[in-house]
């Protein structure tokens, strides 16, 4: 009895509440003429510790100063914490088993993502966003996404050359007479582009439209120079035949004088053609507008439509709305 109340009576040991003392420290010391202050062993200066009480008192102060004056110890203060994450991350990384990017499984996401960069017409940096990588992970841990210039240099080019090989194992280019579409167009950013497409009836009678080229175009856009780009574009695909053939284009001179050149026939876009005459006719005075009304309400008549919309065949119809005048075809 009398042990045990001499352990009762001996005092407990009290645990180390004392918090543990920053490494940040090891570059500064406590004033002794203000304890809230601290001066910087390196250079001597005086730094408030945030507070004039000792409840108050931080080492945010400590570090700033660090990081502004002294960067190589500021950096060796972070150091150690970044290598811990750094190799946090590795053993993660150690514990999944993934796919070598020569693997068939690989080969196969990757692929796929190409085809949704081209159809769905996504920038090559869709690949490096936060959320498509969480959600690429989400589905296939196992799978590493390659980067930007991999897709951009390797997938989409792969893309191209097999869906044109496709095309022109499917379609005997040498015998049917397509004919084209032409155009030179700006994106936003005002980079200059050309475009081409044919058109024909296959063996199956079925009307068949590929795009075959879209080109960054930085050329002059002489005659000359557009000639020889068509002309390289039509020797790509095998079309480069001696027969004569159809391009359908604005009503640009230097296109038109441009398919001259290469000996076949230059058509005018009738629906392009048509919207510049109801846009001058708009533009020029009343007196277009009042023609517009009659000839709308001439198609009306003999269509028996609302007055707001004259429908053509296949799907060709003509809009006249508060003095605007479009053509659609579907």
């Amino acid at each position: 009895m009398s042990q045990n109340t001499n352990e009762l009576a001996q005092p407990q040991e009290k645990p180390n509440l004392k918090r543990k003392k920053s490494q940040v420290w090891d570059f500064f010391s406590v004033s002794p003429i203000q304890t809230s202050k601290a001066i910087c062993n390196i250079c001597l200066a005086s730094i408030s510790r945030g507070g004039t009480k000792p409840g108050n008192y931080s080492v945010s102060n400590l570090k700033s100063h660090l990081q502004s004056k002294h960067i190589t110890e500021f950096n060796s203060l972070i150091q150690p914490r970044n290598s811990m994450e750094s190799t946090d991350v590795q053993s993660m990384e150690l514990q999944i088993n993934y796919f070598s990017q020569s693997s068939i499984r690989a080969q196969q996401i990757t692929k796929a993502i190409g085809v949704m960069i081209a159809l769905d017409m996504r920038p090559f940096s869709i690949v490096e966003n936060k959320g498509f990588r969480d959600l690429i992970s989400l589905l296939e841990p196992r799978y590493k996404i390659p980067n930007r210039k991999f897709f951009s240099l390797e997938i989409i080019p792969k893309l191209y050359e097999d869906v044109k090989n496709f095309i022109v194992s499917s379609y005997d280019f040498g015998n049917i007479r397509p004919s084209f579409t032409t155009d030179f167009w700006s994106s936003i950013n005002g980079d200059s582009y050309m475009s081409l497409t044919v058109h024909f009836i296959d063996a199956k009678f079925q009307r068949v439209n590929l795009a075959l080229e879209t080109l960054p175009y930085s050329k002059n856009h002489t005659a000359i120079e557009i000639s020889n780009s068509l002309k390289e574009v039509l020797f790509n695909w095998g079309l480069n035949t001696k027969d004569s053939l159809y391009f359908v284009h604005d009503n640009a001179s230097n296109i038109s004088l441009a398919i001259e050149l290469l000996g076949h026939t230059s058509i005018y876009c009738a629906n392009h053609t048509l919207q510049l005459v109801v846009k001058d006719a708009l533009n020029s005075s009343i007196t277009g507008l009042i023609f517009l009304h009659k000839a709308l309400r001439i198609c009306r008549k003999g269509l028996k439509v609302p007055v707001n919309m004259v429908s053509l065949k296949r799907g060709r119809f003509i809009f006249l709305r508060s003095y605007r005048f479009t053509i659609s075809l579907t």
